[in-house]
């Protein structure tokens, strides 16, 4: 009888004590300020692939445009490991990604960042480049994905009210 109220005792606690939870995600202020009212331009190094992640965060303008974002990236790929035979077995990616938001109406800057991300891969044998081609696309995927990531995020962060920092 006395663990039947112990163990009713506790549940009944620990169900009242986490009615008030909130989840981090759950808060709608963490939504990037600029989707659905940003047209940008992206050139550089792997276009393609940074324009489709900018397509899947920013959507398209709905109603107008407000702001204008341009991205020019450039790719670095450097052997980090060279072996014995003076082949290379691990080699570096690394990105860095120029970003400049700017206010359309008011033509003024928000912002300008730089942001440099650093992957590696290794390279497969068996005399096939197949293996390797696909592991650099895949690792640099990852690497834009997470540079753009990295904008949003300070966008985010540092920026909600969006002002601008010079005036043209």
């Amino acid at each position: 009888m006395y663990k039947k109220k112990l163990i009713v005792l506790c549940i009944t606690l620990l169900l009242t004590s986490c009615t008030s939870l909130d989840f981090v995600y759950k808060n709608k202020d963490h939504k990037i300020p600029i989707v659905y009212k940003t047209k940008y331009q992206v050139v550089g190094e792997d276009s393609e692939v940074l324009n489709s992640f900018l397509q899947k965060n920013l959507g398209s303008p709905e109603e107008g445009v407000f702001f204008d974002l341009f991205v020019d990236s450039s790719k670095k790929i450097d052997a980090a490991v060279i072996d014995k035979d003076a082949t290379a077995s691990k080699f570096n990616i690394i990105y860095s990604i120029f970003y400049n938001l700017k206010d359309s109406n008011r033509g003024c800057v928000i912002i300008q960042k730089t942001i440099t991300t650093k992957t590696s891969y290794k390279t497969k044998s068996a005399g096939y480049s197949f293996g390797t081609d696909i592991s650099e696309k895949e690792v640099s995927a990852k690497s834009i994905e997470s540079n753009v990531n990295q904008f949003f995020n300070s966008l985010t962060i540092s920026n909600k009210n969006l002002t601008c920092n010079n005036a043209n």
